[in-house]
């Protein structure tokens, strides 16, 4: 799903809003967000500088050709709401959020109601249908109504979308992946709510493979799977790349943290290879397999059980295309 948030371009939250939508895109891809500068509208503006909130609505409807979009504004809702939304259009506040509600961050602030605003245009919710599943009072999730404005930090804290919510959502024709993809956004907030911050760069890619010099499994890497990750778009990293002190399952551990996909060789035996796709699993990482197709049959059960990107033995060509090809839809939309 494409969605357009919008910002003015003089907005002094801009950087925030644009790290927020960033990291979104960089730790799923069932949403695809992207930046756009808002239109001047002042009609949806009252004589105070409130927000009416369903002129609103209809101001932001308009804006571009997206059918699915935001519009991220400091201007406050005359109902001193964080926010509003109606099936394909959201229209999110940072009004006072640094003044009287933060920490956590305002980017923390905009991940959570993008997050939610997702979940909204996922499921095609209606502001109506919205309120009928809402929690009051809150329980720490993502639908948690908040009439008591300060009682969102329960919901940031918990970071989750409850059993109960994520069950409706489906009955409304939310997909399984779009629930996944909304946990791993609320997951960022917890993260920077509770203090925890993780790193992550989203053009990252992290190469889990045994390392080896002047055979075909060094040449499959640099003439197929380096090459493929950089002609999408994202750098290439591998834990030999540089020397860094400390435990080197550490290092790994930290790189396959901060990495928005995991590319695996998983067509030689190594021990190493398997602990690091099973952190990077437990991560909740996306994780491309690749493997010469004749070794595909001497692979482990449960790789088998997994779809893996094969090429001939030899065929770095083949191998680079189908991994660019493979890598594209998580590249985050500008």
């Amino acid at each position: 799903m494409d969605i357009d948030v919008f910002v003015a371009s003089g907005s002094h939250d801009k950087s925030r809003i644009a790290t927020a939508v960033s990291l979104l895109n960089g730790v799923q891809s069932e949403f695809r967000l992207a930046v756009r500068v808002a239109p001047v509208d002042t009609a949806a503006l009252g004589n105070a500088g409130v927000l009416e909130p369903g002129t609103a609505l209809k101001a932001a409807s308009r804006f571009g050709e997206q059918e699915h979009k935001v519009w991220v504004t400091d201007a406050p809702f005359a109902d001193n709401w964080f926010s509003h939304e109606d099936r394909a259009t959201s229209v999110i506040t940072t009004a006072d959020w640094e003044r009287y509600f933060a920490p956590p961050s305002l980017r923390s602030y905009v991940i959570y109601q993008l997050a939610q605003t997702c979940t909204i245009f996922a499921a095609d919710l209606s502001e109506e249908m919205l309120e009928n599943i809402a929690h009051e009072p809150p329980r720490g999730c993502a639908n948690d109504l908040s009439a008591n404005k300060a009682n969102i930090r329960f919901g940031m804290l918990a970071g989750s979308l409850c059993p109960e919510c994520a069950a409706v959502m489906t009955q409304y024709g939310m997909s399984d992946e779009q629930v996944a993809a909304v946990r791993r956004m609320l997951a960022l907030v917890r993260d920077e709510a509770l203090g925890t911050p993780r790193p992550l760069d989203p053009l990252s890619a992290f190469v889990v493979m045994r390392f080896s010099a002047f055979d075909e499994n060094a040449n499959a890497y640099e003439y197929g799977v380096k090459a493929g990750i950089e002609a999408a778009g994202f750098t290439c990293t591998r834990a030999d790349d540089s020397y860094q002190p400390g435990a080197l399952l550490t290092k790994v551990t930290k790189y396959i943290e901060r990495s928005r996909v995991i590319v695996a060789k998983v067509d030689v035996q190594n021990l190493n290879v398997y602990y690091e796709l099973g952190v990077a699993r437990a991560l909740g990482k996306d994780i491309i397999l690749v493997a010469a197709q004749e070794q595909i049959g001497g692979l482990p059960t449960d790789i088998n059980n997994l779809e893996v990107l094969t090429y001939p033995t030899g065929d770095y060509k083949a191998l680079r295309e189908s991994l660019t090809s493979a890598l594209m839809p998580l590249v985050p939309r500008a």
